[in-house]
């Protein structure tokens, strides 16, 4: 039964299916990369930290901490804490690593460390595939859609040929030879009524 279905018809399915499919996509890394951004404005006063504990990041409610962090604050005090990023990081730290890190100006603030550029890399890489996939749907419908239209459109003939493929003195001897034959066929039905007539 799915084989009577245009192919246009096919191609419409196929374009949503692709545009659904990269909406997903995109959504997936919208929102932890929105939720990034604000992290890092958040907390605008950057410090170099050394990473003290390089645990595996452990995920409490939408956000993701570790590893652990000290860092000095401008008054010559030291602070411990934890990082956190929307998803989990690709970065595999470890005790004593050098850190550029991002917090509220507090002491008791959580960090983040704008050396990770994991969320960011995953919203590019993820965006770009998320168009490319939309890109593929749109295009085969376009492409076709346009074979559906010229095979239901009239077809052109050049000025110089017939429908037939004949150039037009062919045509023109051809009706000359129709004409003639039926005249031919019109003498021979006088001459057969005249000698049926006598």
């Amino acid at each position: 039964m799915f084989n009577e279905v245009s192919a246009l018809k096919k191609s419409v399915v196929f374009m949503v299916f692709m545009l659904c499919t990269a909406i997903l996509i995109y959504a997936k890394v919208y929102q932890p990369y929105i939720d990034e951004l604000r992290l890092r404005s958040e907390r605008p006063v950057a410090a170099v930290g050394y990473v003290v504990d390089a645990y595996e990041p452990t995920r409490e409610d939408y956000y993701y901490y570790g590893p652990l962090v000290e860092y000095i604050l401008p008054t010559g005090i030291p602070v411990r804490s934890e990082a956190v990023c929307p998803i989990k990081s690709d970065q595999n730290y470890a005790v004593g690593d050098q850190v550029m890190v991002g917090y509220t100006g507090e002491m008791n603030s959580d960090i983040v460390i704008l050396d990770d550029s994991t969320c960011h890399d995953r919203y590019v890489k993820l965006t770009i595939v998320a168009i490319a996939i939309a890109v593929i749907g749109i295009l085969d419908f376009f492409v076709n859609a346009i074979i559906e239209v010229r095979k239901t459109s009239v077809k052109k003939y050049k000025f110089s040929e017939t429908p037939d493929g004949k150039s037009f003195e062919e045509w023109q001897e051809m009706q000359q030879l129709i004409g003639a034959a039926g005249d031919a066929q019109e003498k021979l039905a006088e001459k057969a009524s005249d000698r049926g007539g006598e």
